[in-house]
C-alpha cells in the first residue's frame, strides 16, 4: 500500500504532546460499563468468555469469524492485537471528509460509534489502514454489500463526504446486494 501524505492537523495518537483528535481510544461512550473494544468483540465474535469480576464486559476469548476475508480464527486476550478493531470509515479519511470542523466531542463519538466499528484480522486491519472504498474492498465477496451498506449509513450519519471515485466503489458494491 503506497504511503499516504500526512493530514493537516490529523493526530490520532493521545500520548503526551500528541493531538488526540478522536479522544483516547476505547471510550464507553454509550455507557454501559463496557469499553468499546470490548462490546464490538462480544458483538462480533462467537463462543464468547469474559473475565470474571468484570461484569461480563472483558472478553478473554472466542472466535471470530472474519467478514472481511471469511476466516476463523480463535480469539485469545493474551494475543489481542491478533484480532484488531476496524473503522469501518477509517479517521483519517473522516477527518479529511468533514471531521476536521467537529467538536471534540463528535470526533470521539465517531471514533466510538458500533457502526463503523468491526473485530477483523490485523493482517486484513494493516491491509485496509485508512483507505476509502474506491482503494480498498473486503477480499470476500459476499461481504461487499454489507461493507457499502456500513460505509454509507455512517457517512449518511456524520454528514461526510464521498468523493465521486468512492462513490462510484459504493454503487459497485450495492450492485452485489
Amino acid at each position: 500500500m503506497a504511503e499516504k501524505t500526512p493530514l493537516e492537523g490529523y493526530e490520532r495518537g493521545c500520548g503526551e504532546g500528541e493531538g488526540c483528535v478522536f479522544g483516547p481510544a476505547w471510550a464507553d461512550v454509550d455507557r454501559n460499563g463496557c469499553d468499546q473494544r470490548n462490546d464490538v468483540l462480544q458483538r462480533d465474535l462467537t463462543d464468547v468468555q469474559v473475565r470474571e469480576g468484570t461484569q461480563g464486559c472483558v472478553v478473554v476469548a472466542g472466535v471470530l469469524d472474519d467478514p472481511y476475508t471469511g476466516a476463523v480464527l480463535p480469539f485469545a486476550k493474551a494475543e489481542a492485537a491478533e484480532v484488531p478493531i476496524d473503522h469501518v470509515v477509517p479517521l483519517a479519511a473522516a477527518w479529511v471528509q468533514g471531521a476536521a470542523a467537529w467538536t471534540p466531542e463528535q470526533r470521539a463519538l465517531f471514533a466510538n460509534d458500533l457502526t463503523n466499528l468491526i473485530a477483523t484480522t490485523r493482517a486484513e486491519n494493516s491491509a485496509k489502514g485508512d483507505s476509502t472504498a474506491d482503494e480498498w474492498v473486503p477480499p470476500d465477496p459476499t461481504y461487499g454489500c454489507s461493507y457499502a451498506t456500513v460505509v454509507i449509513t455512517v457517512k449518511d450519519r456524520y454528514a461526510l463526504t464521498v468523493t465521486p471515485p468512492e462513490a462510484a466503489a459504493l454503487e459497485g458494491l450495492l450492485a452485489t446486494c
